[in-house]
Order: C-alpha cells, then structure tokens, then sequence
C-alpha cells in the first residue's frame, strides 16, 4: 500500500516538475551590458524559420536633437548582422566622421572585420543605415547584441557608445 502511494505521488508531481522546469527555461541572457553596466535578458526571441531585430534607443548627436543614431540586431533565414541606424532632421547634410559596427555573442564582444565606415554621409531631412554586409555571421542559435560606436567629428577623443537588447536566435 505504501509502495502504491509512493508512486501515485511521484507520478502527481512529476507533471508538476516539468512544468517548473520548462516556464524556468525562458530566453537565455547576454552580458551584453550598456553604460550602467546591467545585464540584458532577450527582448526578442526569433525562431527557426523567422526573421526579426532589436535596435537600441536614440543617442542624440546635438543639443537640438535633430541628429540621432541607434544601433541594431537583425537576423534572417541565413544571417545575423549589426547596423548603426542614422536620421537627420536638419536642413543640413550630416557627416558622422567615423562608425563601427561591433556585436556581442553570447556575452563575449566580437570585432567585425570590415564593420567599420569612415566619411559617412546622412542627407538632410533624411535616414540611413550602415551596409548589413559589414558586419554579419552565418545565422546560428545564440544570444547576440549590436554594439554601435559612433565618433561625430575627428576632434572627439572617444566614440560614443550603444548596444543594443539582447536578440536571442532560436
């Protein structure tokens, strides 16, 4: 008797195990960390066969914040890449004098080889994006964030720096 309400137990919780366990299993986190330096958690899941992508917020170039940039993650059927996002709402052409695109992968920042892009020019009254080809991996499961550096004229000393939210590859 006691042996049948031993494994009518077990067979009660077991049920109740695996479901701890799977609402447990949530998207994984990056250390892909921004300026304060707190861990991100996914902010978009993207599963097999999908396409999607996270962009940071906007950093203002001018105190007029009429020049502004973000930093993104994307990924598609066979591909994830990082971009930094641009928009002018000025009357004059803008020229960010020097952008990295850069990427973290499951918390370990990665340097793209070509995601670099110098002179770059962003119309008045306009919006551009870096070349998705300039910084990008074979699409594989993982954690990944953008990580966008823009320095806005060749007198700065340091970039300004962005990531963006965590995109989780399923």
């Amino acid at each position: 008797m006691k042996n049948l309400r031993r494994a009518a137990t077990a067979l009660m919780v077991m049920p109740l195990a695996i479901a701890g366990l799977v609402a447990s299993s949530g998207a994984a986190s990056a250390s892909a960390t921004g300026s304060a330096g707190n861990e991100a958690t996914a902010s978009v899941v993207v599963g097999p066969g999908q396409r999607g992508h996270t962009c940071s917020g906007y950093t203002y170039a001018d105190s007029t914040h009429t020049r502004y940039w973000q930093t993104c993650a994307w990924v598609d059927l066979g591909h994830v890449f990082f971009t930094v996002e641009f928009g002018n709402s000025s009357s004059f052409d803008w020229n960010p004098w020097l952008t990295y695109e850069d990427y973290y992968s499951s918390g370990t920042a990665m340097t793209c080889v070509d995601g670099h892009e110098d002179a770059f020019l962003v119309a008045a009254h306009s919006t551009r994006g870096t070349a998705p080809q300039h910084c990008w991996i074979p699409r594989a499961r993982g954690a990944y964030a953008s990580i966008g550096k823009v320095w806005y004229n060749s007198s700065q000393t340091s970039a300004v720096e962005q990531h963006s939210p965590t995109l989780q590859v399923l």
